[in-house]
């Protein structure tokens, strides 16, 4: 089994580690874990579906499994923009949370690549 507390600490320092950074190593790393997930995209659709028979076949609902299958049809790993939540309207859904504003960049950009 995983180690979360252990993996609660390590993100905790690297977050403490990110703040002395500057904006655009920030942006830089935040690129390169994007083109991470986009490369590992195939294996992490693998996991997913050995995740959903299991939870299939354990007794989740079918509008709980259908949701997560659904998930990939929402989000394309490598979609140009990168930058979903600039989409995201008021009211919509994130996970569990609803969306009670949103704020746009003054320039109208992503953080990370610059693509509006």
């Amino acid at each position: 089994m995983t180690d979360l507390p252990y993996i609660g600490q390590q993100a905790r320092a690297a977050a403490h580690a990110l703040t002395t950074l500057s904006t655009d190593k920030k942006n830089a790393i935040l690129l390169a874990m994007a083109d991470a997930l986009v490369a590992a995209e195939p294996a992490i659709l693998e996991a997913n579906a050995i995740d959903l028979a299991a939870a299939a076949s354990v007794g989740r609902s079918q509008e709980t499994v259908s949701r997560a299958r659904a998930l990939k049809a929402d989000y394309n790993l490598a979609e140009p923009s990168r930058c979903p939540l600039l989409r995201a309207r008021r009211g919509s859904r994130v996970g569990r949370a609803r969306i009670q504003s949103r704020q746009d960049r003054p320039d109208d950009r992503c953080v990370g690549n610059g693509t509006p």
